[in-house]
């Protein structure tokens, strides 16, 4: 609608991660998308429930082995644990910007691991790059407990600023889907600004709501959303 192709560079199927192909449908035929490896480490994805298992027989609700093992993904997995897949979707994207002859790139988190792929292209190619935020990165509350009770939690988060600063400098434009996101990167990087942030909320798509039910209207006027995350 835009005049814009978009050409969609994804990690290879994970395992445990739902998925819905119907969307495939509607894609315009015209749209490329590439697959790229994606490495799988069992001990923190695929076995982690047998690992817990085995942990209630030596001592049931283990906090110090759960706070152990989140202490591990805390040092080694930076950003976060897709931080795996980076040099292979670098390679995977440095050859399709020749080969597609992009002109623009465009990345969007979670996972903040894509960002740190935007910002390599960003330096090798020189293209514009768009980072588009889905959630908050440094100020995300569902952090909390992986950067204050982790012994060295306050260390990482000092490197999550430092890599969120660099993103959000050399980034070309600065996407939040809601406006506290571009409100936080505004006082928290004003010199960066330079009318680069952007808030563009959440839509949806009204052809997938024709010809369904209206709602029954209340008496007080009042209506009842279901928001399901």
């Amino acid at each position: 609608d835009f005049h814009w192709l978009p050409v969609i560079i994804k990690a290879d199927l994970l395992d445990g991660v739902a998925k819905d192909y119907s969307y495939l449908k509607e894609l315009n035929n015209n749209i490329k998308i590439y697959n790229s490896f994606y490495p799988q480490f069992k001990f923190f994805r695929n076995d982690r429930t047998n690992i817990h298992k085995n942990i209630r027989v030596l001592r049931k609700n283990s906090r110090f082995i759960n706070n152990l093992i989140q202490l591990i993904k805390t040092l080694i997995f930076i950003p976060d644990r897709n931080v795996v897949w980076l040099p292979f979707a670098l390679i995977r994207a440095i050859k399709v910007i020749k080969k597609d002859k992009i002109d623009l790139i465009y990345t969007t988190s979670n996972p903040y691991t894509d960002h740190l792929v935007g910002y390599v292209l960003k330096m090798l190619t020189g293209k514009p790059w768009v980072a588009d935020f889905r959630d908050p990165w440094t100020d995300d509350p569902r952090h909390s407990n992986l950067y204050y009770q982790a012994l060295f939690g306050k260390c990482r988060k000092k490197i999550d600023l430092v890599l969120e600063k660099m993103v959000i400098r050399y980034a070309d434009r600065v996407v939040g889907t809601t406006e506290e996101i571009v409100v936080s990167f505004l006082k928290r990087y004003p010199k960066d600004a330079q009318g680069k942030y952007m808030p563009i909320t959440n839509g949806y798509d009204e052809e997938d709501f024709l010809g369904q039910r209206k709602c029954l209207s209340r008496e007080d006027g009042r209506f009842t959303i279901c928001y399901s995350g």
